[in-house]
């Protein structure tokens, strides 16, 4: 099978960021931000055979501190955006034992372990924390910054602070620092502006663009055209701003199919063909693109490099479930767990377990997992639509809100929650207003998803809106992976509400014709269709696969 071929032209550093945004695009958007996993640890020493720091008198410290600030903002670039603080945390630990060359040529830099204490309290690793204020402050005594430290956590202390600083000419680190502890908070729009007012002093700053771009990037979509803004001054500012490329190249892949970083990461692998991240990275681009053997190859390699890369190795277990080998990828993902405790390896296991048909063997995966990884979003998410696969509705919904919680602009997880509520198998959980206003914003996140629109016509009918239903499942259809059998049932259902009975038929006959698996999902909202037009359906079997399809079966990747 033909791969996309990479273009010789293509920056290096515009390759390596794409190896990086595979944290954020395609199969298993959390999965991927395991590429770098670091142990909740301190950083390793420096090495021996590293050159002695240079002389603070050889180099102006202005320079200096600028260019280390510019190094510590690169080394960002590879921590995973995606609410998981203790990964996050680690990753930001890891940085700061490798900073490069420029750190060691400034000041004592205080950066990384400011950013990494809010994630560490974030992570409940209170203790951590408070290790990194200390180490902070004797790196950094300046007293304003201090100050800052010791109020983290106080709400009312902080946005003080940020008021304050609008009458006062703030250096760069300690804005970057107030803004990591109002984010910490809650106060993102007080983050936001103080990161504004900042750039506004600063405009030659390429650490408070990225800043300021990733705040609007995490936050509602309606930030994205600024984040774009912000992003674009970045990068005319610093061509080669790892951690701009990354935020930019996301917000593409949020907008547009990610088809652009196989040929992005072939050309980081050929520049860096000893680093398994990149391996990794593009393996996870092929598989989405369904090159499921080059995919697995890359997984290999990733291995190879790697012996204790826990993520390759589950990801090879991936390949496999996508080809229908369900033995040969549970034989992997159990490898895989060997390795390391990777929730991804979980999830990917329970998935294995239901498509070979042992969906008690999957849900007791999750129900196991989930005790140890309840932080993790998507796990939570798949845990709670398999609770309701089993009939245990409250449950899943009180899961599925944990997992929004946590995971707020996560399109998968804010659909799949406004599917539960629209949908629930006791109808008496159903919340259709709530349903709509979250299906309208899964569908703003990632407007070109075929099930998160087909969603969000069910919330449609779900409040009563037939002619809007109809509407938007229609365009459900047309789009990539669209027209599945839960489109044209409650296609069905609207043409039957606006008097149109013939097409009503039509659309029910067309979902009984492009349906795979009669779940117990698919029968029930099926009965439901067939009541409200009047036909009489013959007795079935007891669905094998419980009342609902295993949860990522509708997913659309």
């Amino acid at each position: 099978m033909d791969v996309p071929s990479a273009s010789r032209d293509a920056k290096p550093a515009v390759a390596l960021a794409m190896a990086l945004v595979a944290a954020v695009s395609g199969v298993g958007a959390f999965a991927l931000g395991r590429l770098v996993r670091a142990p909740f640890a301190a950083p390793r020493a420096a090495s021996p055979a590293a050159p002695p720091p240079a002389p603070l008198a050889a180099v102006p410290e202005s320079a200096a501190l600028r260019a280390a600030l510019d190094a510590c903002d690169d080394a960002l670039a590879s921590v995973e955006r995606w609410p998981r603080p203790a990964r996050r945390l680690a990753r930001l630990l890891a940085a700061r034992a490798a900073l490069p060359e420029a750190v060691r040529r400034a000041p004592p830099l205080a950066l990384p372990l400011d950013l990494a204490a809010p994630l560490a309290r974030l992570a409940g690793e209170g203790a951590a924390a408070e290790s990194l204020v200390e180490e902070a402050v004797a790196l950094d005594p300046e007293p304003l910054r201090v100050g800052l430290r010791r109020a983290a956590g106080d709400r009312v202390a902080l946005r003080r602070a940020a008021a304050a600083s609008f009458d006062a000419e703030w250096p760069v680190a300690t804005v970057q620092l107030l803004a990591a502890l109002l984010e910490e908070v809650g106060e993102r729009d007080a983050a936001v502006r103080l990161l504004d007012r900042a750039i506004d002093r600063f405009p030659q700053e390429v650490a408070l663009r990225c800043s300021a771009a990733e705040l609007r990037l995490d936050g509602d979509p309606d930030g994205h055209p600024r984040a774009r803004e912000l992003l674009a001054g970045a990068l005319a500012l610093r061509p080669t701003a790892q951690r701009a490329l990354f935020l930019e190249l996301h917000l593409l892949l949020t907008a547009d199919a990610p088809s652009s970083a196989i040929p992005l990461l072939q050309a980081a692998e050929r520049r860096l063909p000893e680093v398994a991240d990149v391996a990794l990275a593009l393996g996870f681009a092929l598989l989405r693109g369904r090159y499921f053997q080059e995919a697995r190859g890359r997984f290999e390699r990733a291995l190879e490099l790697d012996p204790q890369r826990a993520l390759a190795a589950a990801a090879i277990g991936s390949s496999f479930i996508e080809e229908e080998e369900t033995y040969q990828a549970i034989g992997a993902l159990q490898r895989a767990l060997l390795l390391g405790d990777e929730p991804y390896a979980h999830d990917e296991l329970a998935r294995a377990y239901w498509e070979s048909g042992n969906r008690e063997r999957g849900d007791a995966v999750l129900d196991a997992a989930i005790e140890r990884h309840g932080d993790d979003p998507l796990l939570r998410d798949h845990h709670a639509a398999s609770l309701a696969a089993r009939g245990r509705h409250a449950e899943a919904i009180a899961g599925l809100r944990e997992a929004f919680r946590r995971a707020p602009f996560v399109a998968e997880v804010v659909n799949d929650l406004a599917w539960e509520l629209a949908t629930s198998g006791e109808p008496a959980l159903r919340r259709p207003g709530e349903a709509l206003r979250l299906a309208e914003r899964a569908c703003a996140i990632e407007p070109e998803s075929a099930w998160y629109r087909n969603t969000l016509g069910v919330a449609c009918y779900r409040v009563g809106d037939f002619a809007r239903a109809l509407e938007v499942l229609e365009q459900a259809v047309e789009l990539p992976r669209g027209g599945g059998p839960l489109d044209h049932l409650f296609l069905a259902m609207a043409r039957a509400q606006l008097g149109d009975r013939e097409g009503a038929l039509r659309e029910f006959a067309e979902a009984d014709a492009v349906v795979e698996r009669r779940d117990g999902e698919y029968r029930r909202l099926r009965a439901e269709a067939a009541a409200l037009l009047g036909l009489e359906l013959p007795e079935e079997p007891p669905s094998e696969a419980g009342e609902r399809s295993p949860p990522r079966e509708r997913r659309d990747e």
